[in-house]
């Protein structure tokens, strides 16, 4: 596909995603190849998503009796492990990828650049309360 790292490509998905949830809106020349990508995520090592699993609930087997490297399902924002809880039951579990939370604070603060435009463009000086932090 040619794009280079991570965040490009869940930007990508999730601007695809968006795409696709709009009735009526048809992508056109690389829409087949979108769906490709939405449908088949890239998935994320293990190791790296340890890391954020450690990070947010400390060692895995203090949670989980198995928690599966293989992931079921990747997604734009994550990818869906196979999880046995202590108890016995099997669970999915989603865990976010690392590069996502830097992804959507970008994505909003340009969105928020976005609106600045469009305010200016649209309602002139009328001022509007926004803030990204």
């Amino acid at each position: 596909m040619g794009v280079p790292d991570r965040i490009s490509t869940n930007r990508v998905v999730r601007a695809h995603q968006l795409g696709r949830a709009m009735a009526g809106q048809v992508l056109r020349g690389g829409g087949a190849r979108l769906t490709t990508l939405c449908d088949h995520a890239p998935q994320t090592s293990f190791d790296e998503m340890r890391a954020v699993l450690d990070a947010g609930l400390g060692p895995l087997n203090r949670e989980f009796r198995d928690f599966d490297e293989e992931p079921l399902a990747a997604a734009s924002i994550g990818q869906v492990h196979r999880v046995r809880l202590h108890v016995g039951r099997d669970v999915g579990g989603k865990v976010q990828y690392p590069v996502i939370e830097a992804a959507v604070r970008a994505d909003l603060a340009n969105l928020w650049l976005f609106a600045k435009f469009w305010r200016s463009v649209v309602l002139g000086s009328v001022t509007v309360g926004m803030r990204c932090d």
